[in-house]
Protein backbone atom coordinates (compact mmCIF):
# COMPACT_ATOMS: atom_id res chain seq x y z
CA UNK A 1 0.00 0.00 0.00
CA UNK A 2 3.03 2.77 1.04
CA UNK A 3 4.34 1.94 -2.25
CA UNK A 4 1.53 3.98 -3.90
CA UNK A 5 2.87 6.97 -2.14
CA UNK A 6 5.68 7.75 -4.88
CA UNK A 7 8.24 9.90 -1.99
CA UNK A 8 10.36 7.21 -0.31
CA UNK A 9 10.64 9.72 2.67
CA UNK A 10 6.86 9.89 2.73
CA UNK A 11 7.33 6.38 2.70
CA UNK A 12 9.53 5.61 5.47
CA UNK A 13 8.25 8.28 7.68
CA UNK A 14 4.43 6.84 7.41
CA UNK A 15 5.98 3.07 8.00
CA UNK A 16 7.32 5.04 11.24
CA UNK A 17 3.63 6.00 11.85
CA UNK A 18 2.50 2.96 11.47
CA UNK A 19 4.97 0.49 13.14
CA UNK A 20 4.69 2.88 16.03
CA UNK A 21 1.10 2.87 16.28
CA UNK A 22 0.93 -0.99 16.14
CA UNK A 23 3.41 -1.80 18.76
CA UNK A 24 6.05 -2.41 16.59
CA UNK A 25 8.70 -0.08 17.08
CA UNK A 26 11.63 -2.91 18.30
CA UNK A 27 10.62 -4.38 14.05
CA UNK A 28 11.61 -0.80 12.83
CA UNK A 29 14.78 -0.48 14.79
CA UNK A 30 16.15 -3.56 13.91
CA UNK A 31 19.04 -4.13 10.86
CA UNK A 32 18.52 -6.62 8.35
CA UNK A 33 19.24 -9.64 9.88
CA UNK A 34 17.20 -8.97 13.03
CA UNK A 35 14.03 -8.20 10.85
CA UNK A 36 14.45 -11.49 8.87
CA UNK A 37 14.99 -13.74 12.64
CA UNK A 38 11.49 -12.11 13.58
CA UNK A 39 10.09 -12.57 10.85
CA UNK A 40 10.92 -16.64 11.08
CA UNK A 41 10.18 -17.01 15.06
CA UNK A 42 6.42 -15.28 14.50
CA UNK A 43 5.30 -16.75 11.54
CA UNK A 44 6.92 -21.01 13.22
CA UNK A 45 4.53 -23.03 14.87
CA UNK A 46 5.52 -24.78 17.87
CA UNK A 47 1.79 -25.72 19.42
CA UNK A 48 2.23 -29.12 18.39
CA UNK A 49 5.13 -29.52 20.37
CA UNK A 50 3.33 -28.70 23.75
CA UNK A 51 1.69 -31.81 24.73
CA UNK A 52 5.53 -33.35 24.72
CA UNK A 53 6.55 -30.90 27.90
CA UNK A 54 5.75 -32.47 30.79
CA UNK A 55 7.51 -29.97 33.51
CA UNK A 56 5.19 -27.57 35.63
CA UNK A 57 5.77 -24.55 33.46
CA UNK A 58 4.48 -20.56 34.31
CA UNK A 59 2.71 -18.87 31.38
CA UNK A 60 3.22 -14.99 32.40
CA UNK A 61 0.67 -13.07 30.19
CA UNK A 62 0.36 -9.19 29.83
CA UNK A 63 -3.63 -8.56 30.25
CA UNK A 64 -3.27 -5.87 27.75
CA UNK A 65 -0.70 -7.68 25.20
CA UNK A 66 -1.62 -6.57 21.79
CA UNK A 67 1.40 -8.86 19.89
CA UNK A 68 0.16 -11.76 21.41
CA UNK A 69 -3.40 -11.16 22.31
CA UNK A 70 -4.49 -12.97 25.56
CA UNK A 71 -6.44 -15.34 23.71
CA UNK A 72 -3.55 -16.93 22.95
CA UNK A 73 -2.67 -17.37 26.51
CA UNK A 74 -5.44 -19.67 26.88
CA UNK A 75 -5.13 -21.65 23.78
CA UNK A 76 -1.08 -22.22 24.86
CA UNK A 77 -2.74 -22.89 28.74
CA UNK A 78 -5.10 -25.87 27.30
CA UNK A 79 -2.47 -27.70 25.04
CA UNK A 80 0.48 -27.26 27.88
CA UNK A 81 -0.22 -30.02 30.17
CA UNK A 82 1.16 -28.97 33.78
CA UNK A 83 0.96 -25.41 33.09
CA UNK A 84 -0.58 -22.17 35.15
CA UNK A 85 -1.31 -18.79 34.13
CA UNK A 86 -0.29 -15.54 35.51
CA UNK A 87 -2.07 -12.55 33.75
CA UNK A 88 -0.43 -9.58 34.97
CA UNK A 89 -3.06 -6.81 35.40
CA UNK A 90 -2.52 -3.76 33.13
CA UNK A 91 0.89 -4.81 31.36
CA UNK A 92 1.17 -5.40 27.56
CA UNK A 93 3.42 -7.53 25.76
CA UNK A 94 6.87 -6.60 27.86
CA UNK A 95 5.69 -7.21 31.55
CA UNK A 96 9.29 -7.96 32.66
CA UNK A 97 9.92 -3.91 32.07
CA UNK A 98 6.03 -2.81 32.61
CA UNK A 99 5.89 -4.93 35.89
CA UNK A 100 8.59 -6.06 36.84
CA UNK A 101 7.80 -6.69 40.65
CA UNK A 102 4.49 -8.62 39.78
CA UNK A 103 6.61 -10.89 37.66
CA UNK A 104 9.53 -11.72 40.32
CA UNK A 105 6.34 -12.18 42.50
CA UNK A 106 4.84 -14.57 40.46
CA UNK A 107 7.97 -16.60 39.63
CA UNK A 108 9.15 -16.81 43.15
CA UNK A 109 5.90 -17.88 44.05
CA UNK A 110 5.73 -20.53 40.98
CA UNK A 111 9.11 -22.11 41.98
CA UNK A 112 8.09 -22.16 45.61
CA UNK A 113 5.23 -24.63 45.08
Amino acid sequence: MLSLIPSEKIQGFLRKVFTRIIGRSDYLEAGEIKRKIMQKVIREDLSELFSHISTNTLLLWGEKDRPVPIEDAYVIKRQLPNSSLKIIPGAGHRIHREAPEQVAAAVLLFLRA
